[in-house]
């Protein structure tokens, strides 16, 4: 495990991984935020 973790850090496979997973929150958050304000568009009206 631990030479693994070694091996990551050392290649940039810990970089593409960590823009990977906040890509997915970032999209994900992005999305949620759309669907809310909608929905409190159409509550508004």
């Amino acid at each position: 495990m631990e030479r693994a973790i070694r091996t990551m850090r050392r290649s940039g496979a810990w970089a593409i991984a960590f823009g990977s997973v906040a890509a997915v929150v970032g999209v994900s958050v992005g999305v949620g935020c759309i669907v809310l304000g909608a929905k409190l568009l159409k509550n508004s009206r």
